[in-house]
């Protein structure tokens, strides 16, 4: 018994709640460092792997959140929750499997704004982070860990 193993290409989907506009597709591929053990022949992803989610993992994304329209920029960072195996292993290293969703943060680097009502300096967003969940779709529906 054990989940599906998530590798290269499985497709990432973000989701947030309150939802907040991301300036890139809310979709993006897992990016497995695996070199020696593929599955369908594809890399598979290591514990480690989840903050290498493209587009994800680039340094920094635009962000709105209405009223602040003006774009901001920010990061995300990644936690592994119960996706991981807990026996299997391979060159020392646990796989992320699909189970638990992956939390997320995203955190504004340069805050969004509102657009100025009057002399001075426009509102900034507030949010200090914004707390999401990616969630895993995987295309390997045969081979499981555990």
């Amino acid at each position: 018994m054990g989940n599906l193993i998530i590798r290269t290409g499985d497709m990432a989907l973000l989701k947030f709640d309150p939802p907040f506009m991301l300036l890139a597709p809310p979709m993006g591929n897992a990016k497995g460092s695996s070199t020696n053990f593929k599955v369908l022949g594809m890399d598979v992803c290591f514990a480690g792997d989840e903050g290498k989610i493209i587009p994800f993992a680039t340094a920094q994304l635009p962000y709105m959140k209405p009223p602040y329209v003006i774009p901001g920029m920010g990061r995300f960072s990644f936690k592994l929750n119960g996706n991981i195996t807990k026996i299997t292993e391979t060159s020392g290293k646990k796989l992320i499997i699909k189970g638990a969703d992956i939390d997320v943060t995203f955190t504004p680097s340069l805050k969004a704004m509102q657009p100025p009502p009057g002399p001075g300096p426009p509102p900034q967003d507030t949010t200090p982070n914004y707390k999401g969940k990616v969630i895993f779709i995987s295309t390997n529906l045969n081979v499981k860990a555990g």
